[in-house]
């Protein structure tokens, strides 16, 4: 991985944790500027409540914003969903 937008996350948290991040789960992927978030409910050992793994993104790269939010068996220069909306309107 060499930037962050080519990584995805999985979060495993409980708790006030969990809680928190829920509120925000639509958000996750601009606020630690991924490529993807998984948020899951579960039993951590770490003090802080939750758990932290971090993956190679499978996705494309987006032509235009150059995040890896093209799925991974589109054309080749696709744009993602977010751009193809942008330039629709």
């Amino acid at each position: 991985i060499g930037s962050s937008q080519e990584a995805e996350l999985v979060i495993t948290a409980s708790g006030s944790a969990f809680e928190l991040l829920k509120a925000f789960e639509d958000r996750l992927v601009e606020m630690f500027i991924v490529s993807g978030v998984a948020l899951r409910q579960g039993e951590v050992t770490a003090e802080s409540g939750m758990e932290v793994e971090v993956q190679a993104s499978k996705n494309q790269r987006c032509p235009r914003c150059r995040n890896y939010w093209v799925p991974f068996d589109a054309v080749e220069g696709t744009l993602c969903q977010r751009c193809t909306n942008v330039l629709a309107s």
